[in-house]
């Protein structure tokens, strides 16, 4: 039997190295429609899977609704958040626009932006604030004017 792995799909032009042809509606790559080649890049491990395309399984809506955490995204950020509190553990500001994102169930998060994709995994418990709380009380010294030092 085949052994289930947490893995990123990607559409990227056909040739890219270590890509396959994305099969057409009818399963035949051969009919001129295709649009690019699937790329499966393994999370848990650096390198491509060599896989085929048809393998490639979404986790199912009951996996996701089991997962310790959530997401939602903006074109410009991204926050995750405890599914049994729904409180934040996780925000990403992006400077350029987010095309895209995922979460697996076990917290690895994929976002696609206009630069590139990066993977991060989500090691916070689920609803632990992920900064530290800030300090109160006076601070133990008077702000300085400026930057500090003599600039002329």
């Amino acid at each position: 039997a085949p052994t289930s792995r947490p893995v990123a799909t990607f559409i990227v032009p056909e040739g890219t190295p270590g890509s396959r042809t994305v099969p057409g509606p009818d399963g035949d790559a051969s009919d001129g429609k295709a649009t690019g080649a699937l790329l499966v890049h393994d999370l848990l491990r650096p390198g491509y899977v060599d896989a085929d395309p048809a393998q490639v399984r979404r986790p199912s809506e009951e996996a996701r609704a089991a997962a310790p955490f959530g997401f939602s995204h903006g074109p410009d950020s991204l926050r995750v958040w405890a599914r049994a509190n729904r409180k934040e553990v996780a925000t990403l500001i992006s400077d350029t626009p987010i095309t895209d994102a995922a979460l697996s169930p076990d917290g690895v998060l994929v976002v696609a932006t206009e630069r590139g994709v990066t993977a991060r995994q989500i090691l916070a418990a689920p609803g632990a604030p992920t900064v530290p709380a800030q300090r109160t009380g006076a601070a133990d010294s008077a702000a300085p004017d400026g930057l500090g030092g003599h600039h002329s």
